[in-house]
């Protein structure tokens, strides 16, 4: 990217990391796979400061649990899964489409001057889980 031309809003690249909600909150129960999301949101700050003044744009996302075949076609009980979706403040699953929605605002024009966020997208999951 830092060979490419500068572009509108002066930019040459831009990346968008994809972690996780557990990225930025803490869930006792899978420690490990927050350490790594915790680490991309890491990675992406350190790029983000390392390269601005390459004029390349380094985010990230962490959407919460998105209604996917991995959780529509699974074999975990549909009270289960109603439960989960009824914690969410939003009372709902994530939506690949609104992740993706997410991803092009930041990759876009109208997002030039933002670099090294981490953008939840969570239906307000976040805001529970705080702790």
């Amino acid at each position: 990217m830092i060979q490419q031309v500068v572009s509108f809003g002066g930019q040459r690249g831009v990346i968008v990391n994809i972690a996780s909600i557990a990225g930025h909150c803490i869930i006792p129960t899978a420690a490990a796979y927050g350490a790594s999301k915790h680490a991309v949101v890491a990675l992406t700050r350190c790029d983000a400061l390392r390269h601005a003044q390459d004029a390349i744009r380094v985010n990230c996302v962490s959407p919460a649990a998105t209604w996917t075949p991995m959780l529509s076609e699974s074999e975990l009980p549909r009270e289960f899964l109603e439960f989960g979706a009824r914690m969410a403040p939003m009372h709902r699953y994530m939506q690949p489409i609104e992740i993706a929605n997410s991803i092009l605002f930041l990759a876009g024009p109208k997002a030039t001057a933002i670099t090294g966020v981490n953008l939840p997208v969570d239906c307000g999951n976040a805001l529970l889980r705080s702790f």
